[in-house]
C-alpha cells in the first residue's frame, strides 16, 4: 500500500518550488491511505452539439475505429469512452441546452416562475471535495455574452448554486492565474482590507434589496430572493478567502497565460485547460467546469456563419468545413487529456488516472436533443473503465453524472431525475 503522511505534502513541496512525490519521512509522521486522495472532476459543455462526422464510423462497443475528426484523439482511446443514445429527458429547449447540461432540470416546470433551474452536480461535488481546498470548485467560461447563436441559454456558466441560480464563470485567463497562484503581487494585508471591502458593499446591498422587496410584484420577489441566495453564496466565498489568507500560494506551474487570443478559438480552449490542469496539480481545487464557445474556431476554419446555422444545415460527414469545426474542437480535449495523463499527482499516479471527465453537448445533429454526444474520459483513481463504445439507447445524462459522482467518492443517492448508475462505466 502507498502511504502519504498526514502533513499536506503538497505544502512541503510547495515551500521548495517543486511539485514531486516525496519519499517518506518519519519526522513528518503519520500515515493516510492513498485511497483517500481526493478525486477531481471537470466538466466540458458546448452549445448546439455535433454534426454527422463526430460519431464514430462503426457501431462496434469494443476496439472500435474512430471517426476521422477524433484523429488528435487516437494516441488517448484507452483513456476515454463515447457515450452513444444519452439523453436529457427534461431538456425541452434545443437553443439553451447548456443551461441544463449538468442540472437535468426543467426549468419551465415550477409553477409560479418562468425559469426555475437546479443545483448543477458540479456544484453538489464543490460541497464535499471543495471543504479543504482555496476554491470550491473552479467556474470558467469562454467570453462573451449568453446568445442562442451560441447555444447557451440564459446562464453565466454551466454551473448553477442551490437557488438554481446561474454562477457567472472566469473568462479572462490572467485574472484566473492570479486567483490560483497568487500573482497579482498584492500582500495578505491589502487582501484583508479588499475582503473586508466586499462585505461592507454586500451587506448595504441586501439592506438595499429588502427594502425594494415590498414594493415589487410577487414574480419580481421571487427573482430578488434568488439573486440574494446567490449574495450568500458569495459571502461563503469571501469567508472562505479570509480562512486561507495566510496560507502562502502554491509556487506556479505554468507560465502567465497570454490573454491575446480570439474568443471561442482553438487557442482559448488551451489556455483554459491549462489552467485547470494547474488548478488540479496545485491542488487549488478539485472540481471545475469550462462552457465553451467555438465562435473562433468557426473563423479560424473560414466558416462566415454561425454554429447555430451550421446545425441547422445537418452538415454530412464529408463536409470539409464540418470536419474542420470539429477536428480542431477535438484537438483541444485531447491536449488536455495529455496535460492530464503526463502531470503526476502525488500519489506518483497522473491526474487523468485520479480524475473523472465529463466532455459533451445537450444537443445532437439538426438540434435534435436524443442521443446527445458524450464523452467521459479518466479512471476516477482506478474506479472507471475507459477504451469502449458504449451503447445506452435513451440513457439520461443524469446517470452519467450520478456516476462520475459515486465514482470519484461524493456521497450522493440520487441526482436529478436519475434512477441509476451506469455498470458498464464501472471497473468490475
Amino acid at each position: 500500500m502507498i502511504y502519504l503522511n498526514k502533513l499536506n505534502r503538497r505544502a512541503v513541496l510547495r515551500g521548495v518550488g517543486a511539485l514531486i512525490t516525496l519519499p517518506m519521512l518519519e519526522s513528518i509522521g503519520g500515515e493516510k491511505s492513498a485511497a483517500d486522495i481526493k478525486k477531481n472532476l471537470a466538466y466540458f459543455g458546448f452549445g448546439f452539439g455535433v454534426t454527422d462526422s463526430w460519431w464514430p464510423e462503426d457501431t462496434k462497443l469494443q476496439n472500435y475505429k474512430l471517426s476521422p475528426v477524433f484523429a488528435s484523439m487516437k494516441a488517448h482511446q484507452d483513456k476515454f469512452s463515447i457515450l452513444r443514445g444519452c439523453l436529457n429527458p427534461q431538456a425541452k429547449e434545443p437553443h439553451s441546452a447548456c443551461d441544463t447540461l449538468l442540472t437535468s432540470a426543467n426549468v419551465y416546470n415550477t409553477p409560479g416562475k418562468r425559469y426555475q433551474n437546479s443545483i448543477s452536480c458540479d456544484q453538489i461535488a464543490a460541497e464535499q471535495l471543495g471543504k479543504n481546498t482555496r476554491y470550491s470548485s473552479l467556474v470558467l467560461s469562454s467570453p462573451g455574452q449568453s446568445t442562442t447563436d451560441r447555444g447557451w441559454g440564459p446562464g453565466l456558466s454551466l454551473s448553477w448554486n442551490k437557488a438554481g441560480f446561474t454562477i457567472p464563470g472566469l473568462t479572462e485567463p490572467m485574472a484566473i492565474y492570479n486567483q490560483l497562484f497568487g500573482g497579482s503581487g498584492i500582500t495578505p494585508q491589502q487582501r484583508m482590507l479588499m475582503l473586508e471591502e466586499k462585505k461592507s458593499m454586500l451587506d448595504s446591498l441586501v439592506g438595499d434589496i429588502k427594502r425594494l422587496t415590498s414594493k415589487i410584484s410577487k414574480a419580481d420577489q421571487q427573482q430578488v430572493e434568488q439573486y440574494i441566495t446567490s449574495i450568500r453564496d458569495i459571502e461563503i466565498q469571501l469567508v472562505k478567502e479570509k480562512q486561507w489568507i495566510d496560507t502562502p500560494f502554491p509556487q506556479a506551474t505554468i507560465k502567465k497565460p497570454n490573454s491575446s487570443f480570439e474568443g471561442g478559438s482553438l487557442a482559448e480552449h488551451k489556455i483554459m485547460y491549462d489552467l485547470i490542469v494547474a488548478a488540479f496539480q496545485s491542488g487549488n481545487t478539485h472540481v471545475a467546469s469550462y462552457r465553451q464557445s467555438t465562435d473562433g474556431i468557426l473563423k479560424d476554419i473560414g466558416y462566415a456563419g454561425t454554429l447555430h446555422g451550421m446545425n441547422h444545415r445537418r452538415l454530412d460527414p464529408g463536409n470539409e468545413l464540418a470536419i474542420a469545426k470539429e477536428t480542431q474542437r477535438l484537438q483541444g480535449f485531447a491536449h488536455f487529456l495529455g496535460r492530464m495523463d503526463s502531470t503526476k499527482d502525488i500519489d506518483g499516479n497522473s491526474l487523468l488516472h485520479n480524475s473523472a471527465i465529463f466532455y459533451g453537448s445537450g444537443v445532437c445533429t439538426g438540434h435534435g436533443i436524443r442521443n446527445i454526444p458524450l464523452v467521459v474520459a479518466g479512471n476516477a483513481g482506478g474506479r472507471l473503465k475507459q477504451g469502449q463504445q458504449l451503447d445506452l439507447e435513451n440513457m439520461k445524462v443524469s446517470n452519467v453524472h450520478l456516476s462520475l459522482l459515486k465514482a470519484c467518492d461524493v456521497k450522493i443517492d440520487q441526482f436529478a431525475d436519475s434512477d441509476g448508475t451506469i455498470d458498464q462505466l464501472y471497473k468490475t
